[in-house]
């Protein structure tokens, strides 16, 4: 079985500790927020994806492959496509991890700093408002937001291969104006809590 994630109310400023999709982090103060290294361009801030609360969705994991306590943040060089910039360097197909970061703490919501910004404060860009998510357990092949589970994209599973299992997959929204959007990691780095070898795959 899959962990189904079922998306609830838009709110401007989660519950500390909560579980959602886009915002911005709660993150604690010894983790810096990543950002991309470009040839072209001055380094900047990754595209805040979602922070998972792995308490949370324990319940679901029957595969038992997520951490049972700690933080998941996701994040990926999406900019251009949530429609905030007009430049990019990505197109579909499968992103290495320069373009693609998840962090992972063993940390308590009590560690947790309120928000980490993601936009400079002189921009007038602000990142979607967050979407509170809710866990279910859902079948490996079932589509919509899930953690674990099987590909949803049959030649991003060929892409990646055997020994890789993806771990989050969104399909495009409101805010993603784009195909699907997924995050892989090879079994034996989720194994080992290797979180920063994790890369990413969008679908056209």
């Amino acid at each position: 079985m899959a962990i189904g994630i079922k998306k609830g109310a838009v709110v401007a400023t989660p519950p500390m500790g909560a579980s959602f999709l886009w915002g911005m982090p709660q993150m604690p103060e010894f983790l810096e927020y990543p950002f991309y290294k470009s040839a072209v361009y001055d380094p900047y801030p990754l595209f805040f994806v979602g922070q998972i609360n792995c308490a949370e969705a324990a319940p679901f994991d029957e595969s038992g492959l997520l951490p049972k306590q700690g933080f998941l943040w996701f994040f990926a060089d999406l900019d251009y496509f949530l429609g905030y910039t007009d430049e990019t360097e990505r197109q579909p197909g499968r992103w290495d991890k320069k373009a693609v970061q998840v962090l992972y703490s063993h940390v308590g919501r009590e560690e947790l700093a309120h928000e980490f910004l993601t936009f400079p404060s002189e921009t007038e860009m602000m990142p979607p408002e967050a979407v509170l998510l809710e866990f279910c357990e859902v079948p490996d092949d079932a589509d919509g937001v899930k953690l674990l589970g099987k590909a949803e994209d049959k030649v991003a599973e060929q892409a990646f291969g055997e020994g890789w299992q993806p771990l989050l997959q969104i399909p495009g929204d409101e805010n993603l104006e784009a195909g699907r959007f997924s995050f892989y990691i090879e079994r034996e780095a989720l194994s080992a809590r290797k979180f920063r070898r994790v890369e990413g795959y969008l679908s056209e």
